[in-house]
């Protein structure tokens, strides 16, 4: 009887997989959130604004927004380009319709340690995490992301972290341990359902023959 059970068990457990996700497939969950790299990665300082190249377009990629970023005595200021505006956030805040955003951010040209900062660019919500130097030191960028939204009025994306919503995103869905060993028992039961039906085949071939 125990047997029969544990057999029945795993069989309810193989028919839910394989309705969530295939028996072997990975589900596909809304994501929607996208890894950012900054072209270039690294704003030297510039001790005179105006002998110096002045200030830097960053390219994000995939994204292929730009914006500008200033190094010298005068600031480590933020501007935004055509469509990319800017604003403060803090770790973990939302970055959403609510948040208001501007043209320019100021930055103190002493300004130290991790700067975090929020962008809106045409259908798009995301962050920029970098490190800003001190007087005379290198911007140099650490992190960021956006979501690939289409709906600024419901879109979200969380400052500092992978977390939001977008429009058609999507990525495999990581199982959970207890998940992982649920899949191994249900392919060994799938295994062995198919190796009785097999033996069974092929003893029914043999009576059919011998007789």
């Amino acid at each position: 009887m125990s047997k029969r059970i544990s057999r029945g068990r795993l069989a309810k457990s193989v028919g839910l997989l394989a309705c969530g996700a295939g028996v072997f497939g990975d589900s596909e969950v809304e994501g929607g959130i996208i890894s950012v790299t900054a072209s270039p990665s690294t704003i030297p300082w510039s001790a005179d604004p105006f002998s110096g190249p002045g200030p830097t377009s960053v390219t994000l990629s995939p994204l292929g927004a730009t914006f500008v970023q200033a190094n010298d005595s005068f600031g480590k200021h933020l501007f935004g380009i055509g469509s990319f505006e800017l604003a403060n956030v803090s770790q973990g805040q939302r970055i959403d319709a609510a948040l208001p955003f501007f043209s320019f951010i100021p930055i103190n040209s002493a300004a130290s340690g991790d700067f975090l900062f929020a962008f809106r660019v045409n259908n798009h919500y995301g962050w920029i995490k970098e490190n800003l130097g001190g007087t005379g030191g290198a911007i140099t960028f650490i992190s960021g992301a956006y979501n690939d939204g289409t709906d600024l009025a419901n879109d979200y994306i969380d400052a500092g972290t992978l977390n939001g919503s977008g429009g058609g995103g999507g990525f495999a869905a990581v199982p959970e341990p207890g998940s992982v060993g649920l899949m191994g028992l249900a392919s060994l039961a799938v295994g062995a359902t198919a190796l009785r039906r097999r033996r069974a085949a092929a003893a029914a071939a043999e009576t059919v023959s011998a007789g």
